[in-house]
């Protein structure tokens, strides 16, 4: 292969990665008219019509969950971890989102972090939670 069929070669290729580049940015450009939101009572509508939820509204969310379960369980308190509150959210490498919810849902004064490094911020973090008001 001469060096001139190796630039025709490379040409085309980037012909080709070009006309692609296209197609992608006109998908970014209409894709936020195509996702899907789902709303607080589940229906599914178009992001302009449903508030969106942020990660850390969504863990307060899930905590307030829990503490309602283990409240209707008789339970006087739970402990949760961050690093179970980002699996049941489906996330991964959040753990400031869910740390920042997790210190917001501590509202009953007896409410103590039990492990959490000096950042205060780790997948590692224990809080309990005291039910009883």
């Amino acid at each position: 292969m001469g060096i001139e069929s190796i630039v025709l070669e490379l040409m085309e290729r980037i012909k080709v990665l070009e006309k692609k580049v296209v197609c992608l940015e006109e998908k970014v450009m209409f894709a936020p008219e195509e996702r899907v939101a789902v709303t607080s009572e589940g229906a599914q509508t178009s992001p302009s019509k449903a508030h969106k939820v942020s990660l850390t509204q969504s863990a307060r969310d899930y905590i307030n969950e829990a503490k309602v379960a283990a409240r209707e369980r008789g339970e006087t308190s739970i402990v949760l971890l961050c690093n179970d509150i980002q699996k049941a959210l489906h996330v991964t490498n959040r753990p400031r989102n869910i740390c920042i919810a997790m210190y917001d849902s501590m509202t009953n004064p007896k409410d103590r972090v039990l492990s959490a490094p000096p950042s205060g911020f780790s997948t590692t973090v224990l809080v309990e939670y005291f039910l009883n008001d």
